[in-house]
């Protein structure tokens, strides 16, 4: 987010507002509640994105919270990222990729609120998508010094990789891009295909397989086809 920018978006969990206080700050405004937080930039890439983030943290607000840019080789791969989470953080979008989801649940006690808000800018190939499907357009507003804007944030160098068929696997150019970042090997993937204890279905459309790999725990997403989706560590 620019400084000065506010993004307002409406999901099934109720609505939040977040504002940039400057490139690092941001409030964030639910119900009754609020929350400021300072980001921290992220220096390596994880799960595909620089952006900024904050782990958490505070007595009474628990805020989990991450802001950057996700690159993809085409929008059916973006559609498809959209799926991830989708039940938990309920995502919502805009035609050229503004995606915000968000989550907020209360400690039995009343003592302590935990929150979830992830903003991301999509593109395709180095762009702006102009009409990605699922858009949600109303129930995202924008603003900045109180005027409605659409303005635009410098895009990233990241070239994302196309699929490609890997020892006779078909890998989707995200999870190409997931392995390089992790250092997972096609190896290592087959590995965890193999020797996974057990599967978790999602939708009827996706199976994840836990394991471990040489470089330590990772879960490989297979869609129907058997086509590798995701990794995660």
């Amino acid at each position: 987010m620019a400084p000065g920018m506010v993004i307002e978006a409406t999901n099934s969990n109720g609505t939040i507002t977040i504002r940039a206080e400057d490139e690092l700050k941001r409030i964030y405004f639910w119900d009754d509640k609020s929350k400021s937080v300072k980001l921290v930039p992220r220096w390596k890439r994880w799960y595909g994105s620089l952006g900024a983030y904050s782990p958490g943290g505070g007595l009474r607000v628990h805020a989990v919270v991450e802001e950057g840019q996700q690159h993809f080789c085409c929008e059916s791969e973006a559609i498809e990222w959209l799926d991830w989470q989708n039940e938990r953080m309920q995502w919502v979008c805009t035609k050229d990729g503004l995606v915000v989801g968000f989550v907020v649940s209360e400690h039995p006690s009343g003592n302590q609120t935990a929150i979830a808000v992830e903003v991301w800018r999509f593109y395709i190939n180095g762009k702006r998508p102009e009409n990605l499907s699922g858009d949600q357009s109303k129930k995202i507003k924008i603003f900045v010094n109180g005027e409605p804007s659409a303005t635009q944030v410098p895009i990233g160098s990241f070239v994302p990789s196309k699929p490609m068929k890997i020892n006779g696997r078909q890998y989707a150019g995200r999870a190409v891009d997931l392995m390089k970042e992790m250092s997972i090997s096609p190896q290592d993937v087959e590995r965890v295909l193999i020797e996974s204890a057990g599967k978790e279905y999602r939708d009827g459309k996706y199976t994840v397989f836990p394991g471990k790999c040489k470089s330590g725990y990772c879960s490989v997403t297979l869609d129907e086809s058997g086509r590798v989706v995701r990794l995660v560590q």
